[in-house]
């Protein structure tokens, strides 16, 4: 191999590297998340008394928001 095939090469990975960090985007937090959807946090319940779901919404791999009524949402 020639030396200017390695400087290349090493260049091309320098640059993916960058490109790559650029791009990661921040994660938001929850509440942002819940404000984008239009909510905000309430108070904790520790029982949900209807049983029927009409409607969720996924936020993230450990909330979801499902409503059980036009007016009552759970995370």
């Amino acid at each position: 191999m020639s030396i200017k095939l390695i400087r290349f090469g090493a260049t091309l990975c320098v640059l993916a590297s960058i490109v790559a960090c650029s791009t990661v985007k921040e994660e938001r937090g929850l509440d942002e998340r819940l404000a984008e959807s239009g909510y905000r946090p309430g108070e904790s319940v520790d029982r949900i008394s209807s049983y029927r779901i009409s409607d969720w919404t996924y936020l993230d791999d450990r909330h979801l928001i499902f409503s059980n009524g036009i007016s009552e949402h759970y995370i």
